[in-house]
């Protein structure tokens, strides 16, 4: 039997999100949580920091495996979890597929995050007058970033899925996500990447540069590290290559 699968979903998704990915997947145990600040209850759960949202979801993937170790795999702010996972509790993840995963920023790097998180988070908190569509103004801006410029060759029913996915979330839920756990709060694991043992797979889409570059980087420290990268995908390779995703999974699950 193949080991349990986690799956972390990416910022503004959700786990439905990640239903693209499994009829293709060969585990028959998969677990999909749902991250801080997403879905219709993330305005009002307890806030948690960073590393305080790792020690959930650790709790989450000992359940879920019985205490085995599992395939841990994680898109974008879900591969940032993972990473953190692998580090704060290595004995509970096999191994790992981190889907265009930021390590870490630096001390001088992460004060330009900031402001830029806090643009965002100020459209999500300030944008939504009473009786405005919630959201609207927002997931134009976010879906129109050059990071995900490839899916506009997406079809059009692909990416109003997707802008439905985004939309299925609150306003003030994404906010207190960035808030919390955008990548200028994500701690800078970094250091502790020649520390993982367990295999890890950095995938990253053709189209996206930063992310190739950040995967290339990355696996240079770690110890047990392969890099795939998916041609004719962008950033979001769940999204834009899903089987071809897939593949890499069942490929990199014993």
């Amino acid at each position: 039997m193949s080991a349990p699968l986690v799956l972390l979903h990416g910022f503004a998704g959700g786990p439905d999100s990640l239903d693209s990915l499994r009829g293709s997947l060969r585990p028959a145990s998969i677990l999909a949580p749902r991250l801080f600040g997403h879905g219709a209850d993330g305005a009002t759960e307890p806030t948690r920091s960073f590393d305080s949202e790792i020690d959930r979801l650790a709790l989450a993937l000992a359940a879920h495996a019985a205490g085995a170790p599992v395939h841990l795999a994680g898109y974008s702010l879900g591969a940032r979890f993972a990473l953190g996972l692998i580090v704060r509790h290595p004995r509970l993840v096999s191994r790992a597929t981190l889907v265009g995963v930021n390590p870490g920023l630096s001390q001088f790097d992460r004060p330009a995050r900031q402001a830029h998180d806090a643009e965002w988070i100020h459209l999500l908190e300030a944008s939504q007058p009473p009786g405005a569509l919630p959201l609207h103004a927002f997931a134009d801006r976010w879906l129109a970033q050059d990071l995900f410029r490839s899916q506009q060759a997406l079809p059009d029913e692909v990416r109003a899925r997707r802008r439905a996915l985004l939309l299925s979330n609150t306003a003030p839920g994404l906010a207190r996500s960035l808030r919390h756990h955008g990548l200028s709060q994500m701690p800078d694991w970094r250091p502790q990447l020649h520390a993982v043992r367990i295999p890890v797979t950095l995938v990253a889409g053709a189209l996206d540069p930063k992310f190739t570059a950040l995967a290339r980087e990355a696996a240079r420290d770690l110890v047990h590290a392969h890099v795939r990268i998916i041609d004719g995908a962008g950033h979001d390779v769940v999204l834009e290559r899903p089987r071809a995703l897939a593949e890499v999974i069942n490929q990199e699950t014993p």
